[in-house]
């Protein structure tokens, strides 16, 4: 994985303007692993679920995503019908506990539902 940042902050104090600039970039070996799984134990629904995770070793921190849903999609019509799915995901970077810079991690999770269109 390769990742590029770059941040421009301008501004104006006591009719002084200053721009700020910093970037960038760094590479790191990505393992991912994932599984993906369908089955339609009637004619109208579906059921389905998939899981994936991501490791990177970024610089002096361990960074990973989890991400995995479990759903199903009922087609009232021909092709269109309504869905509803947990849906699982959480970010974290743990940083070395020298680092300076900040670490942590975010969790979504909960129930979905939606319209779906089978193409």
């Amino acid at each position: 994985m390769w990742i590029d940042a770059t941040i421009r902050a301008t501004g104006t104090v006591g009719g002084a303007s200053s721009t700020i600039d910093r970037s960038s970039s760094f590479g790191s070996i990505t393992g991912a692993v994932g599984a993906y799984a369908t089955a339609w134990p009637g004619r109208r629904l579906a059921l389905y679920g998939d899981a994936l995770y991501i490791k990177v070793n970024p610089g002096e921190g361990e960074a990973s995503v989890t991400d995995w849903r479990m759903g199903a999609n009922y087609f009232v019509y021909r092709g269109a019908g309504l869905g509803v799915q947990y849906k699982y995901n959480r970010y974290r970077y743990d940083r070395d506990v020298l680092s300076s810079s900040l670490g942590g991690h975010v969790t979504f999770k909960g129930f979905q539902a939606f319209l779906t269109y089978k193409f």
